[in-house]
């Protein structure tokens, strides 16, 4: 499976906005957005940066008003074959049958982590391309 890394530190696009929060930037917040990106490589959008695929969801209403809250189902308004169907799994197991299934099918999946062992969520989004 071809998916291009992007980072969402990387000094290209780190301190830029993300959608229309006045404070979020990508390098702080913007793991979804640099997974989706990442992600749509895989469906030929070559091209896309995170910086590209903000500015290009700014111009489709794919953030809600006023903050960086992504509207994740417009992304195949942007990249053609693409979609984004998201499992609420909190407090319950993550779907591993169904994650399995998709990347056997050679498709990425985005997967919500919790990174830290402190307490409560701490939220980061990552992409799975293959399992061992």
């Amino acid at each position: 499976m071809t998916i291009k890394q992007f980072s969402q530190t990387d000094p290209q696009w780190k301190s830029t906005l993300l959608g229309f929060d006045k404070s979020s930037t990508i390098g702080g917040y913007g793991c979804l957005l640099t997974s989706m990106t990442m992600c749509a490589t895989h469906y030929g959008a070559t091209d896309l940066t995170p910086a590209l695929l903000n500015d290009k969801m700014k111009a489709i209403g794919g953030f809600q008003a006023g903050t960086a809250f992504i509207v994740g189902w417009m992304i195949g308004n942007i990249v053609p074959g693409m979609s984004l169907d998201y499992r609420q799994c909190s407090g319950a197991p993550a779907p591993l049958a169904e994650i399995d299934s998709r990347l056997a099918m050679g498709l990425p999946v985005i997967i919500e982590v919790d990174y830290s062992p402190s307490s409560g969520v701490q939220t980061h989004y990552m992409v799975c391309y293959g399992k061992e």
